[in-house]
């Protein structure tokens, strides 16, 4: 395939894939047509709310059909990062795996747009490719590194299986301890030409069980991700299939690249391939670090008194499950039912959704449970607890033992 073509087939997909995502998650993107609050990442950012924020994510919506149907134009591109990032600014719920990673990309194809000679039109586009290809890498390999705990094989791993086998027969446990290795395998073995093939078809096999797994003819409750799969099994192709050269020679090229451009494609290495990292210390976020079906994310469920249960919004009442203490509310099970999307498992962001409860049903209200990352070996939990008094930015929680 020539660069022209992968680029152009690249344009289309992330932007066809993006408004995918954001048409089966509406409510995510606005912020009166919902109940789950806003997170912003600052406390003085404005709530647009109607019809402020319809505008603005139509605007998006444009500016994602302009990158589908323009061969090089920069200014869609332009458009659509700078609103896709004021309303990811505006709410961290929206930073989604796969909404991260269609920012990231347009962002590649932003840096290799432009030029207006031939040869450099053709370098340039060769750079968007191999950038694309090192996120693309990244995402398998930290994915896969995210897998590595028992949290994902003693519940991920029959979760999948459950729409096929009910359960997981013991002959078919040992698999749960390899998968990590071969998502791990799969990233790797993308970046050198002889594994690369192979590297190629066990991607697509991939997310082709993913789809059947979680899609309509499996237990087809997170319809958000159909389309981010679907997507990786165009992208893959597209940036991989008879590719000359290897990811590692745009990391190596970065320090060449034109000065204006040099900056922006090194920020995207360092997102993608370096601070993934941190999220093993619990210093960067899980879904910035393509942490996705590994059940190693935080959790939150908040306990509230009976007088906050009467002033729920309707889509939290639905999600009530009852313990020994009284009603619960699963902040996930909240998230997905309302927009259609998990809850943000960031204790900073899950801290502030239960403080709008608090505001809601004032300082008694509710106690927030976090139970933080699962042990590696034992996928074993610790909780923090909070009150209401205890979500102000400095507060300190109080912890119970595993």
């Amino acid at each position: 395939l020539r660069p022209q073509t992968r680029v152009r087939g690249l344009r289309v997909a992330v932007a066809l894939a993006f408004a995918g995502g954001i048409a089966l998650s509406p409510r995510l993107w606005l912020s009166d047509a919902r109940d789950y609050p806003l997170a912003p990442v600052a406390e003085f950012l404005p709530d647009l709310g109607f019809p402020l924020d319809v505008v603005l994510l139509a605007a998006l919506g444009a500016s994602l059909l302009l990158i589908a149907v323009t061969s090089t134009a920069r200014a869609p591109l332009v458009l659509g990062l700078v609103l896709a990032l004021a309303l990811a600014v505006l709410d961290q719920n929206r930073w989604q795996p796969w909404a991260y990673q269609y920012t990231l990309m347009l962002v590649a194809l932003l840096l290799g747009s432009g030029q207006r000679e031939d040869g450099d039109r053709e370098r340039a586009t060769m750079r968007a490719v191999g950038l694309c290809a090192v996120i693309l890498v990244a995402i398998y390999f930290w994915s896969g590194v995210s897998k590595l705990g028992a949290a994902f094989r003693l519940d991920v791993f029959p979760f999948l299986l459950e729409p096929f086998l009910g359960s997981v027969p013991p002959w078919l446990e040992p698999i749960g301890y390899a998968i990590p290795f071969v998502e791990m395998g799969i990233g790797l073995g993308l970046v050198w030409r002889r594994t690369r093939p192979y590297a190629v078809v066990g991607a697509l096999l991939m997310h082709a069980f993913v789809i059947l797994s979680i899609g309509p003819l499996g237990s087809g409750w997170n319809t958000v991700v159909w389309p981010w799969n679907l997507a990786m099994m165009v992208f893959v192709p597209l940036v991989f299939w008879l590719l000359d050269g290897s990811p590692s020679h745009a990391l190596a090229a970065v320090r060449r690249w034109p000065a204006p451009t040099r900056a922006g494609a090194a920020v995207v290495v360092g997102l993608v391939a370096v601070l993934p990292a941190l999220n093993l210390f619990g210093r960067w976020d899980s879904y910035l670090s393509a942490e996705l079906y590994s059940g190693a994310t935080v959790r939150a469920v908040a306990v509230p008194s009976l007088g906050l249960v009467e002033r729920l919004p309707r889509s939290a009442r639905r999600v009530l499950v009852t313990t020994r203490q009284g009603p619960a509310l699963p902040f996930f099970n909240w998230a997905v039912e309302d927009l259609s999307v998990p809850a943000y498992p960031a204790p900073r962001v899950l801290r502030q959704v239960a403080s709008e409860l608090c505001a809601r049903g004032g300082r008694r209200s509710l106690t927030l449970v976090v139970w933080g990352r699962p042990d590696l070996l034992t996928g074993r939990r610790a909780a923090a607890r909070y009150a209401c008094e205890d979500l102000r930015p400095a507060a300190a929680p109080r912890r119970d033992p595993e």
